[in-house]
This record gives structure tokens, sequence and C-alpha cells, in this order.
């Protein structure tokens, strides 16, 4: 049996423990293997042990982390990352859903939906009383393309209902698909020639500055309109076609029938914060006398329109807070519509009055067009027995009639960019009681309007 050595053991177990710092140093590749030989060395001599050869590694590699952690800063912890949320899908771009050709550089969508309540009481001229309350509706869809390196777009809308000057249907058709159907109100092309030139051509939009007394908001002229600068003076015009269809009506022995036009032409003035829009308006009729016959159709249209020479003035006067406007006319026509028989406005009673003078005068304070806004105003209309066209007037006031006067009150509040609601009272009675005629057979009228406007 061997004994060891104790000097020597002692002397190898300190040798050791020096060579083994050496080895836990960052020193080469070359020193480890070396340490490693030299305590195998040791262990084969006996001079150490395998549990000595396992306590100077711990020892070593223990000195190692202490040293490595006085010479460098601690480092602070990573808190461990979140695990990131899925992304959301991202949609489509719109070019990839609606394909738009290489010949269209942009189309514009809009769209203005309305419910309205209303409730009218009306008492015609023979003294008869009727009263309805309602409820309708209107639609209109619309675009506007405009074409590749082209000063030229096109317009479209539909809109529902018939008549020539409202949109407006009612509920209550027992849950059918028909209601008041979708039909072309504007089709158009809009040419710009320059920054101070448009013309439109087709079935499009009024384009003339006229109070709603005078111009329905739902009327669409068909044929051309053009606007355009002339130093201060602004200039609108149009030229339309109001009857082709007298072709198919004319009575065996009647002449032949020739188309009827409407030419309009007004200049919209600026002095300061007033403002004047003069303008003037004439329709000719074709070689017969009078072809359309029958009643009424529609909310307000009229079997004859013709023989209209009218000169108007709108004004307009801005206070900052609120505005005055109004409008001054007369329809130098109004004789010969009166005496003639086959007129919708004939004086039966042959009073030879004069009745071609139209009036009015109204207050408008605030601008209901971002959220939050409101307007009020209030109007006194005044518009003769032959004084005016009920294709043109506001069909709401006395359901479109004429030889009336009574005054519009309205108020109107923005709730978002895209709601409005608007409450409307609108009173009229006859001007001149002996006055009979299918265009004047309303004597008195009272009509509440509750609206509730979606526009985007």
């Amino acid at each position: 049996m061997k004994k060891p050595v104790p000097n020597l053991r002692v002397l190898a177990v300190q040798t050791v423990f020096v060579l083994a710092a050496l080895l836990v140093s960052p020193f080469t590749l070359q020193a480890n293997k070396e340490m490693d030989a030299l305590l195998k060395v040791l262990l084969r001599r006996n001079i150490i042990t395998q549990e000595d050869v396992d306590a100077i590694k711990a020892e070593a590699a223990a000195m190692v982390a202490k040293e490595e952690a006085e010479m460098e800063p601690a480092m602070p912890k990573e808190p461990p990352r979140p695990i990131p949320a899925a992304p959301e899908p991202t949609p489509p771009a719109l070019e990839n859903i609606i394909q738009v050709s290489d010949q269209v550089d942009s189309v514009k969508l809009y769209a203005n939906a309305r419910y309205r309540l209303h409730h009218q009481g009306l008492v015609s001229a023979s003294g008869q009383s009727s009263y309805r309350t309602r409820p309708l509706y209107r639609v209109k869809l619309g675009s506007v393309t405009q074409f590749e390196d082209s000063p030229i777009s096109l317009g479209l809308q539909l809109e529902t209902a018939t008549t020539n000057d409202s949109t407006n249907t009612d509920f209550g058709g027992f849950w059918d698909k028909q209601g008041g159907g979708i039909n072309v109100g504007r089709f158009y092309l809009n040419y710009h020639v320059d920054d101070d030139t448009q013309v439109f051509f087709g079935k499009h939009g009024g384009i003339y500055s006229l109070p709603t007394m005078l111009w329905g908001s739902d009327l669409n002229p068909e044929g051309l309109s053009e606007r355009w600068k002339a130093g201060p003076v602004t200039f609108l015009a149009g030229q339309y076609l109001i009857d082709n269809e007298n072709e198919s009506k004319s009575a065996p022995g009647d002449p032949e029938v020739g188309d009827d036009y409407m030419f309009m032409i007004q200049a919209i003035l600026q002095a300061g914060d007033f403002t004047a829009a003069p303008l003037f308006m004439t329709s000719t009729g074709g070689q017969s006398t009078y072809p359309e016959k029958g009643p009424f159709s529609g909310v307000n249209s009229q079997q004859y329109f013709r023989h209209f020479d009218l000169a108007l003035l709108p004004f307009d006067y801005n206070l900052g807070p609120g505005r005055i406007f109004g409008a001054l006319g007369r329809n130098f026509e109004n004789r010969s519509l009166q005496s003639d028989p086959a007129s919708p406005f004939f004086d039966a009673t042959g009073s030879g009055k004069d009745r071609g003078n139209l009036a009015l005068l109204g207050y408008r304070h605030g601008a209901a067009k971002r959220k939050g806004q409101s307007q009020w105003s209030i109007e006194y209309r005044y518009i003769e027995g032959a004084a005016y066209n009920p294709n043109l007037s506001d069909p709401d006031w006395s359901r479109g009639m004429i030889n009336q006067a009574g005054f519009v009150f309205n108020y109107k509040y923005k709730v978002t960019d895209f709601l409005e609601l608007s409450g409307t009272f609108l009173e009229g009675s006859s001007i001149d009681d002996s006055f009979a005629s299918p265009a004047a057979n309303i004597s008195e009228s009272e009509i509440f309007l509750i609206d509730a406007m979606f526009s985007f």
C-alpha cells in the first residue's frame, strides 16, 4: 500500500489551486488543456484524489464567477417581453374592390335620405276642409365621374318618386316592393371650360340663385345650362326643353304641334354685403293652342307651361349673424293667361284684374352646417293668381298653388355632421277670393313638417 507524502500532497494541492485560478482566468484554450493534464498526473500518482479534483474545479468556477461580477457592472434583468397580439387583417384597398377603368380619374359618391312627418289642413275654394297626417320618405343617390385628362365629368342621380317637383314617397304600400320606385333624376355632362366657365348638358340640377319659394329643391331642368364670369359679375343661363310629348297628345283636327322651350338668364352682382341677382325667364309654345288636356297629376304638375315672360329680382343682405333676403317679380303675360279659357290660370269672373306680381321678404339667422349649429328663419310670401308657374314654386307651401299669401317658419339643428333635424310651419290663404282657376283652388292651408335628414 502506497503512503502519500504529506508535504508533497499539500504542495500539490496548493499548486493545483494556483493553476485552477489560471485555468478560470481569461487565458487561451491551450492553458486550459495543460491544467486538465496536470490534474490527471496528480490523480494518477495518488497525490490527490478524485474528490479533490472535483472540489478544485467547483472552487475554480466560483472564483471565475466572482471575478467577472467584480470586473463588469451588473446588467438589469430584462423584463419578459409580452407576446405581440396578432395583427388585425388589413382591409383591401378600395381600388381592389371597385375596379375603375384607366379612362376615369376619380368617382365621387354622395347620398341623402329623409324621413318626414307631414300634416296638412286645407280649405278648398269651395269651402270644403280636409286634414291629413302621413309619413313620407325621400332617397337620393348620386355620383360624379371625372374622366382622365379631360375637362368633362359625368353626373348621375337616382331618386325616389316620379313627379316633376317632388321626390317624396308615401309609406303604406302594404309592405310591397313598389313604393316610389327608383328613377333617374339627373343624367348630365359637365364641361369645365376653365376656372370661370362651365357648361351643363342633360338632366341636371338648377344652377340659379333663387329662393325656395321660386325654385323647388327637387327641380331638375332638361337641356343646357351655362355659368361664366365677366369681371365682378357672374352670369347664369339655360335653354330647356319643357314639353317634348305634345305630338302624341294632339287631337284630330288640331294643327301640327311643336315643342316648347324655356329660356333663362341671370346676373349675380355683389357690392359688399349686398347681393342682387336679376333674372329673366320666358317660355315659347308650339303651333297648336293648348294640346295638353286632362287633369293635374303628381304633386303639382300643370298641363300648361307656356307664354311666361317673368322678370325677377332676388336679393340678399348679409348682416353678420343673420341675413335679409327676398325677391320681387312680375309676369308680363298674366292678362293673356287669365283671359284664355284653355289656360289653368283662366279667370272665370272676367274681372280683368292684374294678377301678375309676386314678392318675398325673409330673415335667416345662423347656419346649420356643422355639428351643434342651428338655424332659424321666417318668410312672408306673396304670389298672385297668374304671377308664376306652380311647376317651379315650392310644392310644400299651399301644396304648390298660387293666388296665395302667408308665412313660413323654419328651425333646423345639426345633431351630427350627417344628421339634421328640422321643423317647418307653412301657412297661406288666398289673395283674391273671387279668382277661381285650376292653379288656385285652395283658399287656406296650414302645413307642418318634421324632417330627419341624413347626408353622406
